[in-house]
């Protein structure tokens, strides 16, 4: 993945290293983890990965 042009708003810019790294893997071990019972942000990850796809990736 590369690292979109366009900041990421607010308090995610600090984010987007990590989102970068990793970014699928985090996402679908938290959707797991929610979808196991255990009481993870699922649902807000993919809000913010969605969030992060929607920048401007040049």
């Amino acid at each position: 993945m590369s690292a979109p042009t366009a900041p990421l708003p607010g308090a995610l810019a600090g984010l987007a290293p990590l989102l970068d790294h990793y970014g699928y893997l985090a996402v679908a071990l938290l959707v797991l983890l929610d979808n196991c019972g255990i009481p993870v942000p699922g649902q807000t990850a993919l809000v913010l990965a969605s969030v992060y796809a929607g920048t401007d990736t040049g």
